[in-house]
């Protein structure tokens, strides 16, 4: 799921967008869950509430990533 959200940015941002994700990981896990949810959804990702529960629908990215190579 990162290496489509990291393909998305362009090669000289990467390693710094690498470094906010492990900040926010090691900070707390209630905040890593937001990150990856903002990077599922980023890539285009769906999903649907049951009760409390967020259940991904898709998984995959809904398009190529922009600097991904053919």
């Amino acid at each position: 799921m990162y290496e489509a959200f990291l393909l998305d940015l362009p090669p000289s941002e990467r390693e710094t967008n690498i470094g906010w994700m492990c900040e926010a990981c090691e900070r707390s896990n209630d905040h890593c869950k937001q990150c990856f949810r903002a990077c599922l959804l980023a890539i285009g990702g769906n999903y649907m509430k049951q009760g409390s529960k967020t259940l991904w629908v898709n998984i995959q990215a809904a398009r190529m990533p922009v600097f991904a190579t053919v």
